[in-house]
C-alpha cells in the first residue's frame, strides 16, 4: 500500500511539473510569440464573445496537443527551425490579413483567423517538443507529460487572454475609437512587432 501510494505521489508531482512546463513555455517574456498573437485575438473578440474566444484556446491547445503526439509518437524526423520560423509568420500573416480585411463581413475573418490559430498551435506543438527532451520518459509514459503540458499552456493561455481582454476594456475607455479601429491599429502593431522576429529566424 506504501509503495502503491508513494508512486502515485510521484505520477502526481510529475504531471504537475509538467503542467508548470506548459504554462512557462506561454508566460516566458523572452519568446514573446504568444503574446503577440493573443493581442489579436484580444481586440479581434470582446469579453463578451467569450464562447468564440474559448472555441480558439480550445482549438490552440488541441492543436498544440496532436503536434506533441505526432511529434513524440511518429518516428518523423522535422526541422525544427523551419516550425519555429513559421511560428513568426503565422503571427504576421493573421495581423496583416485582420488588418487589411478590418472592414470587411466579421464571419469570413474569424473563420481564417480560427484557421490561423490552429496552424499556430500546431507549429508550437513541435517547436515545444523538440525544445524539451521527452524521450527520457519511456515510451508508455509519454502521455503523461503530453496531457500535462498541454493542460498547462491552455490555462496559461486562458490567464493571458483574460489580461489583454481587461487591458482592452480600459483603453477602450480611455480612448474612445470604433471597435474596428481599435482592431487595425491593434493588428497593424502587431504586425510591425512580428516582422523583426521573422527576419531574425530568417537569418539565423
Amino acid at each position: 500500500t506504501f509503495l502503491v501510494k508513494k508512486n502515485s505521489t510521484i505520477k502526481v508531482s510529475a504531471f504537475v511539473s509538467y503542467v508548470k512546463i506548459g504554462a512557462k513555455h506561454v508566460l516566458k517574456f523572452s519568446r514573446y510569440n504568444y503574446l503577440l498573437f493573443l493581442i489579436i485575438l484580444g481586440f479581434l473578440f470582446s469579453i463578451q464573445q467569450w464562447k468564440r474566444l474559448s472555441s480558439a484556446i480550445l482549438l490552440m491547445s488541441i492543436s498544440f496537443f496532436v503536434a506533441l503526439i505526432t511529434s513524440i509518437y511518429s518516428d518523423l524526423i522535422v526541422k525544427t527551425e523551419l516550425f519555429r520560423f513559421l511560428i513568426p509568420i503565422t503571427t504576421f500573416s493573421i495581423a496583416l490579413f485582420v488588418a487589411f480585411t478590418y472592414g470587411e463581413v466579421f464571419v469570413k475573418k474569424e473563420k481564417a483567423v480560427f484557421f490561423g490559430v490552429i496552424f499556430f498551435g500546431l507549429f508550437n506543438g513541435v517547436g515545444f517538443s523538440s525544445g524539451f527532451n521527452f524521450k527520457h520518459v519511456s515510451h508508455q509514459d509519454n502521455f503523461i507529460p503530453i496531457v500535462g503540458a498541454t493542460l498547462g499552456l491552455g490555462a496559461a493561455v486562458f490567464l493571458m487572454v483574460l489580461s489583454i481582454e481587461t487591458l482592452v476594456l480600459v483603453l477602450k475607455r480611455i480612448i474612445p475609437l470604433s471597435n474596428k479601429n481599435w482592431i487595425l491599429g491593434a493588428s497593424l502593431l502587431v504586425a510591425c512587432c512580428a516582422l523583426p522576429i521573422v527576419f531574425a529566424r530568417m537569418f539565423h
